[in-house]
């Protein structure tokens, strides 16, 4: 009955979910190629072999599931991963190369959802983080496709929105049949909707133990001597508004550090002519990182205009602020920052990434800031104390290093759940 009621407003709605990717392909051109895709109108090669399904929405996902992806690869399983975004599925790409094949997840309406399955011949699917949808889920446990969700996370108003449907919703969470959560919080929600506790073990967060960039690699060193011996304020995975206070905050920073160097690296590639025109409107002269190897005195503005630079350009940096935090928008990973020893402040918005931010607060490893005027001062705090930052780096390091293990219990959980007849 659920699932009837969800295809018929599903189809009402199609039209406006179309609109919008019509309107998205305007500013991101890989839309315009996904509309096939998006309809299940995909075949990968050899599609007579059995494969593994991971669905990674975009960036953040993707880079989080990357160690398991590629443990699995090397295990010789096939696997096809699907994304949300252009630029989720352009960060799978960059990271797996041909490792892998990847396409745009199919919406999800019953047929679109059939086709790809009926194309690709998934014996399991593996979700990544929160993205559960009706159909995607319904039509696996009817193919007897395994289902799985790793670094499973529920923020408290998601699962109180479940809660409150659950008569529609409960069996959805019963046909997962292995969920891997990143705290014992989130255990109890999934429980809480319908997930069998003999499903369900607290693995820690993936994000943990992804690789950092080899310090002596050819971006990282790219970057510093791109910066040369400049001070770094950093502003990691922006957001519209966000840019806005950074250069405002800038501008005073400037008169205590005249050799300050601003790098913004917003989170969306699309928006890069935006923050561009923005920071020459506040009276800077920017300049983008793929039109440059060398940045004059009055260059005081970097802008990052690549896909994958982020990790390496934390490692330039005397103190980050990690977006998504300063505008209700729950807050991004700060796990790359305080990995490569950079500072990391954050706003009040931390939704998304509450349980691992609170660790790193309440021991001194990282900061949250209520405000821009706050921000300010917490930048020029650190900026000015080379010794708070070391204690900052040290207690940041003691939780990475108690949190290592997660990819390892994982990958265990899948690789037993998938042999389980």
């Amino acid at each position: 009955m659920f699932l009837s009621i969800y295809n018929f407003i599903f189809i009402l709605i199609l039209p406006f979910i179309l609109s919008r990717l019509v309107l998205k392909s305007f500013r991101e051109p890989l839309y315009r190629t996904s509309f096939k895709e998006r309809f299940g109108f995909f075949k990968r090669k050899d599609s007579n072999r059995d494969c593994i399904w991971i669905h990674a929405v975009s960036v953040g996902e993707a880079v989080a599931a990357y160690p398991l992806i590629n443990n699995l690869v090397n295990r010789n399983l096939d696997c096809i991963v699907t994304s949300t975004t252009p630029a989720g599925k352009e960060r799978v790409q960059q990271l797996l190369g041909n490792k892998v094949q990847t396409a745009f997840v199919p919406l999800d309406f019953k047929g679109a959802i059939r086709r790809f399955i009926s194309n690709n011949n998934p014996t399991a699917l593996i979700i990544s983080e929160t993205e559960l949808w009706p159909n995607m889920i319904a039509e696996c446990q009817i193919k007897k496709i395994k289902i799985f969700l790793v670094n499973g996370r529920m923020s408290k108003s998601s699962a109180r929105t479940y809660r409150n449907v659950r008569f529609w919703t409960k069996g959805m969470f019963e046909a997962i049949d292995y969920c891997g959560v990143q705290t014992p919080r989130h255990k109890n929600r999934f429980i809480s909707l319908g997930v069998k506790k003999n499903n369900i073990e607290v693995t820690g967060n993936l994000k943990f133990d992804i690789a950092l960039p080899n310090i002596n690699s050819g971006a990282v060193e790219s970057a510093k001597n791109l910066v040369g011996h400049r001070t770094v304020l950093l502003g990691a995975s922006t957001h519209e508004g966000e840019e806005d206070v950074l250069l405002m905050i800038f501008r005073d920073l400037l008169f205590l550090f005249p050799n300050l160097l601003l790098i913004l690296a917003p989170r969306h590639m699309n928006r890069i002519s935006r923050v561009n025109s923005l920071a020459w409107r506040y009276g800077y002269n920017p300049e983008l990182f793929s039109k440059t190897d060398y940045l004059s005195a009055d260059k005081n503005i970097l802008i990052i205009d690549e896909m994958g630079l982020l990790p390496s350009i934390y490692f330039c940096a005397h103190v980050a602020f990690v977006g998504g935090s300063l505008v209700p928008l729950g807050g991004h990973n700060m796990l790359e920052g305080v990995r490569a020893g950079c500072p990391v402040i954050m706003g009040p918005f931390i939704e998304n990434i509450e349980d691992i931010v609170r660790d790193f607060e309440e021991t001194g490893g990282m900061s949250i800031v209520k405000d821009a005027s706050a921000l300010k001062n917490e930048i020029k705090r650190l900026m000015l104390d080379s010794s708070l930052r070391s204690q900052m780096k040290m207690a940041a390091n003691a939780i990475l290093e108690s949190n290592k293990g997660s990819l390892e219990i994982t990958e265990s959980g899948i690789v037993n759940a998938i042999n389980r007849s």
